[in-house]
């Protein structure tokens, strides 16, 4: 299957419970919730989201963020 950009995403972080979630809505126009289970994880993901494309490979179930020069 075809990998599917991240076109549109909200995040919502609980700081006393160091939990949180990303709703994320893919190119196909699908809405997910993926829960968020530490600070470090919110970080990486956020930090991901920053970037453009961010594909989501609904064979590996990885989030990715393709190739790029280092600084973009």
């Amino acid at each position: 299957m075809a990998k599917l950009e991240v076109v549109n995403y909200s995040i919502k972080w609980h700081p006393v419970d160091n939990k949180g979630e990303v709703r994320t809505v893919f190119s196909d126009g699908q809405a997910v919730r993926l829960p968020v289970d530490s600070t470090e994880e919110f970080i990486a993901i956020t930090m991901m989201l920053s970037k453009e494309p961010v594909l989501f490979d609904p064979d590996t179930l990885y989030l990715e963020c393709p190739q790029r020069p280092t600084g973009t």
